[in-house]
């Protein structure tokens, strides 16, 4: 029987998915509707911490 002890790599520069709302320079609330790997629960909501969240373009709504 294998073993496979490699999990598959994840694409941490992947931001295809990804949906934000800048609430200050360095805040993001995280607007994925599916679990993210890279969200931070607080409250209601959930900031993101995606380690390319600048790039991630700014929903308004």
């Amino acid at each position: 029987m294998r073993q496979d002890s490699q999990k598959p790599d994840i694409d941490e520069t992947d931001i295809s998915t990804c949906r934000v709302r800048m609430i200050s320079n360095e805040l993001m609330e995280c607007r994925v509707k599916k679990e993210c790997r890279h969200a931070l629960p607080f409250g209601n909501g959930k900031f993101c911490r995606h380690p390319l969240r600048h790039q991630i373009p700014n929903q308004h709504h």
